[in-house]
């Protein structure tokens, strides 16, 4: 305390020019002349926001603000917004998508900032932030198609309802909200499974930020405005291109067909010879990586969604044979660099889709542990992560791998049937404690594949 008060004080008589401090000292600074406010992580919403620059320029001169925005932060102050009570969580995570929208924003900022705040700026752009300033160069896609969809559905469920659940309801969700609710039979049902739950999510922000959705900021759910229905009736939609996010949906890719059919019969022969289905060894979707970039090196087969360093010892060379053979036949080189479109994956990404494989041919989790050398919850997160991004594993198999007796199994079900599966935290509460969450992620499974129709 002694130290925080020195440095304070030396601050406030500018013996001191920078401060790096928590929001919570920032906020008890008084003083008039602090010229620059610097955030390194995204706020939690724009009042947060607001009252913090606020801190700035108190004397009437200009004072400049520098926001670092990081989509890393966003998934920082989703996990506090699940920690806290369930009841006060649709109306954060409304806050902090506005928060969102306004650090994407491409236009002037007073804007959207005097707009939070229920006062309608007529006035001519500020000519002071960096929208302003700066000049949007980023390309505007065409998602007219996808933005009727997102508004039917909405439309036809109420309008009461977050972006997740009309991503849910798009993609042919069968959760237990949905089928409650008889979204499955709606007109929209299932149409939207050209894109993912997350461009769903980006997208939904897009749409807002154009003026076609307002949001609830107190219970998150979406609206529609006067301009989201002239889209209905045949209005155009263009939004801003976002990296990674807002892909073209699933377009065809430029891989060869002759070396693909090649690789599907190695695939094919390999799969025999280890009686395991042809998925096991490499999925379609890798293939057709393998034919789009032609790697020639094990480290550019590495680079390949789906190959991780357990596939590429047990068939790499194999592989690699075939696409070098290809490519001298037909004097072609090999194209590491070529964009794959969205097939390309963090390391993370592949080594849940490699566990979640090996399980399938039979691994244990156990065995597993071994091969990559990681805890027993490591292994159990990559396999709820698999069985997550659709994945199908073998309910059977889960069950087993679980150390809960079935008597544990099914109250936890049970439970699971009550609460919903969609957060641990009131299933671990309820249960006093008693079930580890790597247990309720498996169980999780075990009931997403109950719902589903599954064994």
């Amino acid at each position: 305390d002694s130290m925080r008060q020195r440095h304070q004080r030396s601050f406030i008589r500018d013996d001191a020019g920078i401060m790096v401090a928590t929001i919570a000292f920032g906020l008890g600074i008084n003083k008039s002349n602090v010229r620059f406010v610097l955030h390194y992580n995204l706020p939690k919403d724009v009042e947060s926001y607001y009252q913090e620059v606020g801190r700035a320029g108190r004397d009437g001169l200009q004072a400049d603000c520098l926001l670092l925005f990081s989509q890393r932060d966003v998934a920082t102050i989703h996990h506090f917004i699940e920690q806290g009570a369930e009841s006060e969580r649709a109306g954060r995570e409304a806050r902090l998508q506005a928060m969102v929208r306004y650090a994407q924003a491409g236009r002037c900022r007073r804007t959207p900032l005097l707009k939070y705040f229920g006062e309608d700026f007529a006035g001519e752009p500020c000519g002071m932030c960096d929208n302003c300033l700066g000049k949007d160069t980023r390309k505007r896609i065409d998602v007219t198609e996808a933005a009727r969809k997102f508004l039917k559905c909405m439309q036809e469920t109420g309008q009461s309802f977050g972006a997740a659940h009309i991503a849910d309801v798009l993609r042919g969700s069968r959760s237990k909200r949905v089928m409650e609710r008889r979204h499955d039979r709606i007109s929209v049902y299932g149409t939207g499974q050209e894109y993912s739950q997350d461009q769903w999510r980006r997208l939904a922000q897009q749409f807002i930020a154009e003026g076609l959705v307002e949001q609830d900021m107190a219970f998150g759910g979406l609206r529609l405005t006067a301009q989201g229905k002239e889209v209905l009736q045949g209005a155009a939609v263009a939004v801003p291109l976002e990296p990674a996010a807002l892909a073209a949906p699933r377009e065809a890719l430029a891989h060869d067909p002759v070396l693909f059919e090649e690789l599907r019969a190695l695939r094919r022969r390999l799969a025999e010879a280890a009686n395991v289905p042809s998925y096991v060894i490499f999925s379609d979707r890798t293939l057709v990586a393998m034919a789009t970039c032609l790697p020639q090196t094990r480290q550019q087969l590495l680079n390949v969604v789906g190959v991780g360093i357990v596939k590429m010892e047990s068939y790499g060379e194999d592989f690699l044979a075939v696409i070098r053979a290809y490519c001298a036949r037909n004097g072609q080189e090999g194209r590491p660099g070529v964009a794959l479109a969205g097939l390309s994956q963090g390391l993370e990404k592949r080594r849940f889709v490699e566990v979640g494989e090996l399980f399938e041919a039979g691994h244990t989790v156990e065995q597993l542990q071994g091969l990559f050398d990681v805890q027993r919850g490591t292994i159990v997160d990559h396999l709820a992560r698999y069985g997550a991004a659709g994945g199908r594993l073998d309910t059977a198999r889960v069950r087993a791998a679980s150390t809960l007796s079935p008597d544990e199994q099914q109250r936890v079900l049970d439970m699971m049937a009550r609460l919903g599966m969609e957060r641990l935290t009131p299933i671990y509460e309820a249960l006093e404690g008693a079930v580890s969450y790597d247990e309720l992620r498996l169980m999780r499974l075990v009931h997403a594949a109950l719902s589903d129709g599954g064994d």
